[in-house]
C-alpha cells in the first residue's frame, strides 16, 4: 500500500505590533528576559501585565538630585512650638557653649539643650511635593516621560 504523507505549511499570522495583544506579548517576553524598562510603553505595559496598573496614583512626581547636591549644607532642627512662633515672629535664635560643652540653643526668654540625631532615611524639604493622600482625583492615571 501507498503511504500518502500530507505536508501542511504553517500558517503564518502577521502580528501587528500596535495591538495590545502584541504589546502585552512582548512587554513579557521583556519581562521574562529582565530587560530594563527603558520607555514608557515599556513601564505601561509591565504595570499591566503585574495588575498593578490600577494602583498607579493620580501623580507622579520624579525626583532627580545633581552631583553638585550640597549633602552637608544644611541642617534640619525641631523646636518647640512656642520656639517655632517666636522665631517666625522675627525672634533671634542664639546658639552657645563651648568647645568641651554641650551646646544650647537660646531664644530671649529660654534656653534650650541640643542633640544631634542622624537618620539614614532621606528626608525631602519642598513645600510642592504632594503624598498620595493630597491628590484629589486618583481615577485618572498619567504617566509621561521624564526630561
Amino acid at each position: 500500500s501507498m503511504e500518502l504523507f500530507v505536508q501542511r505549511k504553517k500558517r503564518v499570522q502577521e502580528i501587528n505590533e500596535n495591538t495590545p495583544f502584541a504589546r502585552e506579548k512582548k512587554a513579557r517576553e521583556d519581562v521574562r528576559a529582565a530587560v530594563p524598562l527603558h520607555s514608557l510603553e515599556h513601564v505601561k505595559s509591565f504595570l499591566k501585565i503585574v495588575r498593578e496598573d490600577e494602583n498607579v496614583m493620580g501623580e507622579i512626581q520624579q525626583l532627580r538630585f545633581s552631583s553638585k547636591f550640597p549633602l552637608h549644607d544644611y541642617k534640619l532642627i525641631q523646636v518647640p512650638k512656642d520656639m517655632l512662633k517666636d522665631v517666625l515672629g522675627g525672634e533671634k535664635l542664639v546658639i552657645r557653649g563651648l568647645a568641651e560643652d554641650s551646646p544650647v540653643i537660646c531664644t530671649e526668654t529660654a534656653t534650650f539643650s541640643i542633640k544631634e540625631v542622624e537618620t539614614s532615611n532621606s528626608m525631602f524639604l519642598t513645600p510642592t511635593l504632594k503624598s498620595s493622600t493630597e491628590v484629589n482625583d486618583t481615577k485618572e492615571k498619567f504617566l509621561s516621560d521624564a526630561p
